[in-house]
Formats: C-alpha cells, structure tokens, sequence
C-alpha cells in the first residue's frame, strides 16, 4: 500500500469541461483479415479526424461458420463530437463513410 501512495502522491488531476454539444454514436461492423491487429485499424481511423472521433472500442469480434476461413467479423463503436456545435446527420455521415472507404482502401473490408 505504501509503494502505491508513493507512486500517486505527485498525480495531478485534469479536469475537462463538459461539452455542450450532444455525441452521436455509431456502430460499423464488416469482415477483415485476421493478420490485421486492432491498433493498426484504431491508429488508422483515428488519424482520418481526432477533433470529431472521441471514443472507439471494439464490442464485437466472431469467427465462424459465417465468416471465411483466414477472416474475422469485428464490429466498432464510434462516438463522434464537437466540441464547438451540434453535429448535423450529413456530417456525421461524411465521417462514417470516410472511414468506411479508408478501410476498404486499405484493407479491403467488406461490410456486413
């Protein structure tokens, strides 16, 4: 207990508003290759607009009869905010589909 005090006695705390402006979330599901790993698709997706893209996790990954051999069905989950207005549908969806053709572009994705 005493290494763990000492290890936090200097944390500081940093505190963020809370933004005004509603999430939206989305989940996209599609089948990719098992060779590619999950930090290369989150640096990927990331990259395309860390402004507007604030949370994504992986819910859902399932192998099986369905899916090819050598294949995998990965499902995300995108929470997607600005932080200085309200996001509009078509907004939200010129993201969704920029990360869709990213994902084909690069890894050939197809979705589910």
């Amino acid at each position: 207990l005493e290494d763990i005090i000492e290890a936090t006695r200097n944390f500081q705390r940093v505190f963020n508003e809370l933004s005004r402006f509603p999430s939206v979330v989305r989940d996209i599901s599609f089948l990719i290759a098992d060779s590619i790993g999950w930090q290369d698709i989150h640096q990927e997706i990331l990259s395309l607009n860390p402004d507007l893209i604030c949370e994504l996790s992986p819910f859902d990954e399932y192998r099986g009869k369905q899916v090819p051999a050598g294949f995998r069905s990965l499902s995300l989950h995108l929470a997607i905010q600005d932080s200085e207005k309200t996001l509009t549908d078509e907004r939200v969806d010129q993201l969704i589909a920029s990360v869709l053709k990213m994902l084909q572009e690069r890894w050939q994705i197809s979705l589910r």
